[in-house]
């Protein structure tokens, strides 16, 4: 069995975004292994589902950033804001490609809330990876 495992990255203000993500990846892990009967499934982790614990501080983005190391499929969700955590998560998902793992990484972005922490941190990541993110448009859940 082949299993394919994803990661959702977003903060607060895409969490719609995020359930529609998680939605899709349910609906596509049903198709292949139980219509098509295939050998292939397709995961994801969902920190709203981990149970509740006292952490150190400080370390609330480690449980995520192991998550995206045990990735193949990073999805980076961004609407007005440029979370901390999200960025960190998109940042090991390029060191991770830097380094030769298989981490395939998609960006959404809505157009009308792009600003300058956006550009700066994808300019950041151009920098240091050599890579330039050409993201995906939405501005709703029908788009998306």
């Amino acid at each position: 069995m082949i299993d394919i495992r994803v990661m959702v990255a977003n903060g607060g203000d895409t969490v719609v975004y995020r359930d529609c993500a998680v939605d899709v990846i349910g609906r596509m892990n049903q198709l292949f292994l139980h219509d098509l009967n295939s050998e292939l499934s397709i995961s994801n982790w969902d920190y709203r589902f981990d149970p509740p614990a006292v952490i150190p501080a400080g370390t609330m983005a480690a449980r995520s950033l192991a998550m995206v190391e045990r990735s193949e499929l990073l999805i980076a969700i961004f609407g007005p804001t440029v979370p901390a955590i999200t960025s960190q998560e998109l940042w090991k998902g390029f060191e991770r490609r830097r380094a030769g793992d298989n981490e395939e990484i998609l960006v959404f972005l809505n157009p009308d809330s792009v600003n300058d922490s956006h550009h700066s941190l994808f300019k950041r990541i151009e920098d240091t990876f050599g890579e330039e993110i050409r993201w995906g448009e939405y501005r709703n859940e029908l788009q998306f």
